[in-house]
């Protein structure tokens, strides 16, 4: 944990995430998005624009300029309510409740809740450094947007929420194979960077008490044979899951498990190019011998 310890003493904490340098510009260029779903109001808004879709034309957070990318869109600055009392800001006005920063000795740092949360309340949102993930030295504390963005190379490129240097308390959510937190994301206002520039938060999954840490689930439900077709990689995060929830996909007897399949995978897929080899040679050499006859 030596390393943990010092990278939260350098951690600058921030209650807002900030913007690259090239996301910057990326913003100062961005256009108006020409394709327009049907984007409504949650059933609590109180806004002006109450259920109207974009094709209305309403004056509201789901008014023309947003795309929709199957998230939560919440009332902005355009909107004709009042922010002091509209539901539908969760994520602006930011954490409501105080959260513990507590450090377990098998698992190092995470976070505890000190209040109750009903299932579905707002708890926290995912500060950091927006940027480009081909610019990003350290994934472990990456949390992607899953929006592509073209790289001058012509190469595809992702926007990430990096709070390795700069972030906020979200960084030290445990991992739970049966999380008691749910990963959301939300649309604020008109700006039409929003649609690549998103905001990250976390509502309770259930209902939870003071005491208890809080957890997501870092691979979004998959299992090891989907993280490997999916080249990624658990390593940095754990050796082994400790979350002991029922049907943990990542225990150490599974990590075992997994690692004895691959390596006979491995062992057979060498088997069979070495016997592709032999034949290879043998068809070489009748072929040869054929020559000389």
């Amino acid at each position: 944990l030596p390393r943990a310890d010092a990278e939260l003493r350098q951690l600058e904490l921030i209650t807002h995430s900030v913007l690259s340098d090239q996301v910057k510009e990326m913003k100062a260029n961005v256009q108006q998005p020409q394709s327009l779903k049907q984007i409504r109001c949650g059933s609590k808004c109180s806004c002006n624009g109450g259920r109207r879709s974009t094709r209305s034309g309403s004056a509201c957070c789901a008014s023309r300029g947003v795309e929709e990318h199957g998230m939560a869109f919440e009332c902005g600055a355009s909107c004709g309510c009042d922010p002091t009392r509209c539901s539908n800001r969760a994520v602006q006005k930011g954490r409501q409740h105080p959260l513990l920063l507590f450090r377990d000795v098998g698992t190092g740092w995470s976070i505890r809740a000190l209040t109750e949360y009903k299932k579905g309340d707002y708890v926290a949102d995912y500060c950091g450094e927006v940027k480009l993930e081909s610019t990003s030295d350290e994934g472990t504390y990456d949390f992607s947007l899953e929006v592509p963005v073209p790289r001058e190379t012509g190469e595809p490129d992702r926007i990430v929420v990096c709070s390795f240097e700069q972030g906020n308390e979200a960084r030290y959510l445990a991992h739970s194979c049966s999380p008691n937190l749910a990963v959301r994301t939300s649309v604020i206002g008109r700006d039409p960077f929003e649609q690549y520039n998103h905001s990250i938060y976390f509502v309770a999954e259930r209902n939870i008490l003071p005491g208890e840490s809080l957890s997501i689930d870092y691979f979004a439900g998959k299992d090891l044979d989907e993280l490997q077709r999916e080249q990624q990689s658990i390593d940095h995060f754990f050796s082994a899951c400790r979350c002991q929830s029922h049907g943990c996909r990542f225990s150490e007897a599974k990590m075992e498990e997994f690692k004895t399949g691959a390596r006979a995978t491995r062992s057979k897929r060498s088997a069979v190019k070495t016997m592709k080899k032999g034949e290879q040679k043998e068809d070489r050499d009748i072929v040869m011998l054929s020559d000389s006859d």
